[in-house]
């Protein structure tokens, strides 16, 4: 993985207002860490599909820190699902609390 993608994925989700670099020794193995300004009035993403080269595709998971409450069933922030009255998730099977991790 190279700061690249690690923006081209992020920007996935959003505005990239920062990427840790994968060559630092303090990044986290197995993991890329991006902040990215997301548009609250859109779902979020749970992840994306990436395929290289002759490789079969590889499902990369979103995770999101200080993350507030969201709805499992739309995606939407701001509410639960519990009464939630927007259109289902097109990956709705794909949302769930573990979306939201702490902050590191």
């Amino acid at each position: 993985m190279t700061l690249e993608n690690t923006r081209c994925i992020g920007a996935l989700v959003g505005e990239i207002l920062e990427a840790d670099d994968p060559n630092d020794p303090l990044c986290w193995k197995g993991f890329q860490r991006a902040r990215v300004r997301v548009d609250s009035r859109q779902p979020l993403v749970p992840g994306w599909t990436i395929q290289e080269g002759s490789m079969d595709p590889k499902w990369i998971e979103f995770r999101y820190e200080r993350m507030s409450m969201f709805s499992f069933r739309c995606g939407r922030m701001g509410h639960t699902e519990r009464g939630c009255i927007n259109p289902e998730h097109r990956m709705m099977e794909k949302l769930g609390v573990w979306m939201m991790t702490s902050a590191a």
